[in-house]
């Protein structure tokens, strides 16, 4: 959908926090959406799709980037993460392991539209989608997931995450990093200028530098990260 260069990206993001993180001492929890998918033109909330294959060895190169050779990798459970998860394994030296699953990193489910071929709507399915493209947290599809509710659990696994105290990878979906996002710039979930102006491309994602203070709490920074591997047709695609 996006057209945006990797810099306008950059610069999108920080227009609309006017802030970033910049990385510290603590630990780091490095978001990474998926790599880029192999299926027909729709939207792919939950619906499981595949990664295109093969990908490029800018892995093992992020991995030594940032001192990241034993840090656990977790993932969403559908396999467009599992598989991207894979290749950081394999960056790791821990080609043939499992990544942690982690159910809460899902992507929102996109209701009746969830997978389903643009060429097969319906004229009010179409509409459906017109809304979508207008405004996307506002957009009212039959039986898909209420933003709360993927508001509320991405709060909960960022939470999860951050208790662990430890680096790691976790590969996640574009929905649930721009919502991690929002609760942690203070952005309103349901803005415009989240969900249409920042166009997160394939394997970039957002990187989180976790502090304890001395009363307990935990102080976070934030700031994106450029795509692990970047191919030109690289585009937001739901």
């Amino acid at each position: 959908m996006g057209t945006a260069s990797q810099d306008s990206r950059m610069n999108a993001l920080a227009a609309i926090s006017g802030r970033a993180g910049e990385q510290g001492k603590g630990h780091r929890i490095m978001l990474i959406r998926h790599a880029r998918t192999i299926c027909p033109p729709c939207l792919y909330g939950r619906t499981d799709v595949d990664i295109e294959e093969p990908l490029d060895s800018g892995f093992a190169a992020f991995v030594r980037k940032h001192r990241l050779e034993n840090a656990p990798v977790c993932s969403s459970p559908l396999q467009r993460c599992r598989r991207t998860a894979a290749h950081f394994l394999k960056a790791q030296g821990k080609e043939g392991c499992e990544p942690e699953i982690i159910p809460d990193l899902q992507e929102i489910f996109l209701g009746e539209l969830d997978g389903l071929p643009f060429s097969s709507y319906t004229p009010k399915q179409l509409k459906f989608l017109e809304s979508a493209m207008r405004c996307p947290a506002r957009a009212r599809i039959p039986g898909a997931e209420p933003l709360s509710c993927l508001a509320a659990r991405t709060r909960h696994v960022l939470q999860e995450l951050l208790r662990r105290k430890e680096d790691l990878i976790a590969v996640t979906h574009c929905g649930v990093i721009k919502m991690i996002y929002a609760s942690l710039a203070g952005i309103n979930v349901r803005s415009n200028r989240l969900w249409l102006d920042w166009q997160l491309g394939f394997l970039a994602g957002l990187m989180i530098c976790a502090q304890e203070c001395p009363d307990g709490r935990i102080s976070t920074t934030f700031t994106v990260l450029e795509p692990v591997s970047e191919h030109p047709s690289d585009r937001e695609n739901a």
